[in-house]
């Protein structure tokens, strides 16, 4: 089973819970894709690398990748966008939420971009270990109802965002395979 690893990039560190739960997953025969940016994705490469886990593999959308601890194969996925922001990272957000079985995300109570993977994963009928302070430790999200309260609870105008933020790249999306472009993947294995 393949799990999306991803997070807010203020969290610099998992937690013991978390370090808990992965360590699990990685006993269980999990394999992973993770993103190349700071904070969470940089904790769980962090910490997979020093389990010695070779069933990773780290996805990016820049020229070329900015941490992978593990020297483990690269997948690029080309967004489409020339700016270095949101818009361009999440083309790699989506393509590895579509090639996954379920999700783990860690979320600092402020990042839209951890809502938007969430309820993308969601949306394809994925569950999610969900991780935030305010939850005590990680709890498996089935439902968009279920999220959305959880959501809601704490960021009220956070929702919407994600909503519209991920509404926005699938309309990009369909712009770009109506012009007849596609989305340029490369698997870079070194």
């Amino acid at each position: 089973m393949i799990c999306f690893l991803g997070g807010s990039i203020s969290i610099k560190s998992l937690d013991v819970n978390t370090r808990q739960k992965l360590g699990e997953l990685v006993q269980q025969g999990f394999s992973f894709i993770v993103g190349d940016a700071d904070g969470a994705d940089s904790a769980f490469q962090a910490q997979l690398a020093g389990m010695h886990c070779d069933a990773v593999r780290v996805f990016y959308s820049g020229h070329s990748v900015r941490n992978n601890f593990g020297k483990w194969p690269n997948r690029r996925v080309e967004s489409g966008y020339k700016s270095k922001g949101y818009a361009m990272h999440s083309a790699k957000d989506r393509a590895m939420g579509a090639d996954c079985e379920m999700g783990f995300m860690l979320w600092d109570g402020q990042s839209i971009g951890t809502i938007v993977n969430v309820l993308d994963l969601l949306e394809q009928g994925k569950s999610c270990w969900f991780a935030w302070s305010q939850i005590g430790g990680a709890k498996v999200i089935a439902t968009i109802d279920e999220f959305k309260s959880l959501v809601e609870e704490t960021s009220p105008n956070s929702w919407a965002q994600a909503l519209d933020r991920l509404e926005r790249f699938k309309r990009k999306s369909r712009k770009l395979s109506q012009s007849t472009l596609e989305l340029d993947i490369d698997w870079d294995m070194h």
